[in-house]
Formats: structure tokens, sequence, C-alpha cells
């Protein structure tokens, strides 16, 4: 039970899942497999995987009405796109796909596209925002929290941070 061969098979039988040939009875199967794939693949860090199982997924259901589907795909793709290029433009992706989520009462399954959103806001230095996504426990958590430690950046470096602390960051109105 080697961790890395455990995730060979993984990937693997969700490869093998997602690659049904599409035909008439087989085509709302195929769309599910995909989609699913997609998040599992991204949500275990297979990136490239989780693209290549969304955009399959969404040619699939291009003009089918699978809402849902194209959801989980689209958020799979968002997740992917911004752990691979950290490239904010996938924001309003991911908004919409929350929106979507949000409606189908979905927004409990997709907590990892949450925290993408979370992420990208603060890289943005949209503070404001971020915070206002956060959960009270989430901002519990941030408030309370005594795992970061900025002092060898402060003290060696002698870098002046606009917020010092986890809690100036979460109180501060930028």
């Amino acid at each position: 039970t080697d961790p890395e061969e455990r995730e060979r098979l993984l990937v693997a039988g969700l490869d093998a899942a997602a690659a049904i040939e599409c035909d008439s009875n087989e085509l709302l199967t195929t769309c599910a497999a995909l989609a699913h794939s997609s998040m599992m693949l991204a949500r275990i860090g297979r990136y490239e995987a989780a693209l290549e199982h969304a955009a399959r997924c969404r040619v699939v259901t291009a003009g089918l009405g699978l809402v849902e589907d194209e959801m989980f795909a689209t958020a799979a793709e968002s997740i992917a796109e911004w752990r691979l290029r950290r490239d904010p433009i996938v924001l309003g992706k991911v908004t919409n796909t929350l929106r979507v989520a949000e409606h189908l009462r979905h927004l409990d399954i997709l907590a990892i596209l949450q925290d993408v959103e979370i992420e990208i806001l603060w890289t943005l230095g949209r503070f404001d925002e971020a915070r206002r996504t956060l959960s009270p426990m989430q901002l519990s958590f941030w408030g309370e929290s005594r795992r970061l430690d900025n002092t060898r950046l402060k003290k060696e470096l002698r870098v002046k941070l606009r917020h010092p602390t986890v809690a100036d960051a979460l109180t501060s109105a930028d």
C-alpha cells in the first residue's frame, strides 16, 4: 500500500471510468464520469489530468443542458488553472461557478473552490472581499491562528508589512 502506487491506481481508475465512448445510451454516464473525475483529479493535485477530463466533459455537455456536470467540470478546471498558473483571471470563472453551485444547492460540495476564491482575492489584495467570503468558523481560525510567524521576515529582511499580524489583516479596512 505504497502511497505513490495507491495514487497511480486511483488515477488509472479515474481515467478508465472517464474513457467510456460516447454513444446516445451512455452519454449521461460519460458526462457524469468526466465531471466527477475532473473534480477528484483536481482534489488530489493531478491538475493537467483534471483539465483534460474537464475539457472532455465540456465538449460532451455542450448544448445538452447538463448544468450540474458543466458546473463540476468548470469548478475542476478553475481549481486546476489556479493551482498550475496562479493567473487571477480565473476569478471570474470561479465566481460564476460558485453562483451556479449556490443555485443548485451544491456549495457544500465545492468548498475547495471557495478556498480558491479566497486565495485569489487575497493574492489580488482584495482583503475585504476575501474576508466576506470566509465563514465565521474560518474567520475565527485565522483570527486565532498561532502558526503564522513573520518574525524572521521582519527581523532579517527588515520588511515592513501592511498587515503584520493575521488579526491586523482580518480587521483592516483596505
